[in-house]
């Protein structure tokens, strides 16, 4: 069987089911639809009464091929909460499918279950010691039915719930402040009254009672042993039921709610307020193995196809940035051809300022690192002996080269010696003696003096 798990409600066709009567609601139905039938468990000609009531259902409501919310009313669907270990929502389910018989009174045959963890107060269910699990249970063979009469009659089974989960979602349109905070919505008919603890808008705690000769019990319930008149409580069924209710919890101290006034008649009517919102049910709903399986192959479907659309989209995106990337490149390259010749023109005449610019500096940097030689000259004049004459005076980087003629040569090699600046002195010749007749003998020296980095 496979249930569809839809998110809209367009187009939805609400149904309610009793052993003896559907009932079908829906946003844009202007009336409640209505009919008895006979309804076996899904057995014995059920299929065919319910597909004729889908049919004849979608046509009032004028829906083509309708999705179809189910609620069940009980006896067809038991709901109660009890107490059990912590387990995960899937085999927390197929726990109480196959102990059915041990926690529903009405259990017979294969089961369908479908639970939720609340957080009403443990004295719901008497305890303390466990999770409390608000559960319900119906009939897999009514389960099958329904899947194949709505599939019969054109549309599909979107969803199953029992009739608390419709009526927790009714009790929120039909009184607002239910939404936040803590409220209880009594459920009145001919032979039983169902008190729905809400929580937040979510149902969250279920007790059945007798009648208004519980409503002590009820009041109890509602007010947490507090202030009354604070407790939020309201009453919906059939006039008559609903208004003996209603005299017995004011008679203990509680204000009944009355419902917004477009719902008046609706709230009269608990077989059609299910149908009316059995599509904003959430939390407790019927979920069978197939319809697992089949939601989560519709999960992961959606997941791969969100990765496709995720990649299509990367490589658009990079095919896009290629392109832009490309055509930005294209106008550079179209400007810098533009202006190419002017550039070009530029460059070409800015060359031989360049070079000028070049030689200057290097002149400059020349001047400033030139030795300064008048300075090396004076020196050499000032330590020089009275005999000696020079006769050529070379440089060369920082050596001074001096040809000259001495009585002796040896003074002059140490008079140069212990000029400032001076490193070294070498003779870069022989010495040579000359004796003219009648004058003094002379020597002809040649020397190179190696000079200190500093500037002079």
């Amino acid at each position: 069987m496979a249930v569809s798990y839809l998110s809209s409600n367009a187009g939805v066709l609400g149904v309610a089911l009793t052993p003896v009567s559907v009932t079908a609601a829906s946003a844009g139905m202007p009336t409640v639809w209505q009919r008895d039938l006979a309804l076996q468990g899904g057995a014995n000609g059920s299929l065919d009464l319910l597909t004729a009531a889908f049919v004849d259902a979608a046509r009032a409501a004028a829906l083509v091929g309708p999705s179809i919310v189910v609620a069940l009313l009980p006896p067809l669907a038991e709901t109660r909460a009890i107490a059990l270990p912590p387990l995960a929502a899937d085999d927390r389910n197929r726990f109480l499918a196959r102990n059915a018989a041990r926690y529903f009174v009405g259990a017979r045959g294969p089961q369908v279950v479908g639970s939720v963890v609340t957080v009403a107060p443990h004295a719901e269910v008497g305890t303390n010691s466990a999770t409390i699990v608000l559960t319900s249970s119906t009939v897999q063979l009514l389960m099958q039915t329904l899947d194949a009469a709505a599939s019969a009659a054109g549309g599909t089974l979107r969803a199953v719930v029992p009739a608390e989960s419709a009526w927790a979602a009714a009790a929120v349109a039909l009184w607002p402040v239910f939404a936040r905070g803590t409220a209880y919505a009594v459920i009145t008919r001919a032979d039983r009254t169902d008190l729905l603890t809400m929580v937040n808008g979510a149902l969250q705690g279920l007790r059945r009672f007798r009648g208004p000769a519980d409503a002590p019990q009820i009041a109890a319930i509602a007010s947490g042993g507090g202030d009354r008149a604070s407790a939020r409580v309201a009453v919906a069924g059939p006039s008559d039921a609903a208004h003996a209710m209603i005299g017995a919890l004011t008679a203990t101290g509680l204000r009944v709610l009355a419902p917004e006034p477009k719902w008046a008649a609706l709230a009269a009517q608990p077989d059609a307020l299910a149908a009316r919102f059995a599509a904003d049910a959430e939390g407790l709903t019927f979920r069978t193995d197939a319809s697992i399986v089949s939601q989560r192959a519709a999960a992961r479907r959606t997941a791969w196809w969100a990765l496709a659309a995720a990649s299509v989209a990367l490589i658009v995106a990079g095919f896009v940035h290629y392109a832009g990337v490309r055509r930005e490149l294209a106008q550079v390259q179209a400007g810098r051809a533009a202006i190419r010749q002017a550039v070009d023109a530029t460059m070409a005449g800015r060359a031989p300022v360049d070079a000028a610019y070049r030689q200057v500096a290097a002149l400059a940097s020349a001047a400033r690192d030139a030795r300064r030689w008048s300075a090396v000259f004076a020196a050499l004049a000032a330590n020089l002996p009275l005999d000696a004459s020079l006769t050529a005076v070379r440089v060369r980087g920082d050596s001074l080269f001096i040809d000259g003629v001495a009585e002796q040569a040896a003074p002059v090699f140490d008079a140069i010696a212990r000029m400032p600046g001076v490193i070294s002195v070498r003779a870069t010749a022989p010495v040579r003696r000359d004796a003219i007749e009648g004058e003094a003998p002379l020597e002809h020296f040649s020397l190179g003096a190696q000079l200190s980095g500093g500037k002079r």
